[in-house]
């Protein structure tokens, strides 16, 4: 468990010192009321023509889902569920 903690601790490091020295990586975040129609918005500005979607059944039926990403949808991105 030990030698588990210290390999984890030195990925993240590395991964840390990586992302500092890549010209690329950018870092957003979204908080608060409406932050998933602010990040939909923000991806179909991107440029994206297809997002895949990560959720659980419940969540897709009660409609919660599709809400938060009615923003893609309106802007043309097409949306693949797979929950």
């Amino acid at each position: 468990m030990f030698l588990r903690k210290i390999k984890h601790s030195l990925y993240l490091k590395l991964m840390a010192f990586a992302v500092k020295f890549n010209p690329e990586a950018s870092h957003m975040t979204f908080a608060g009321s409406g932050s998933s129609a602010q990040l939909c918005r923000h991806i179909a500005r991107t440029g994206y023509s297809k997002v895949l979607v990560v959720t659980d059944k419940p969540l897709r039926e009660l409609g919660v889902v599709e809400r938060a990403v009615s923003a893609l949808v309106e802007a043309g991105v097409d949306v693949a569920y797979y929950d």
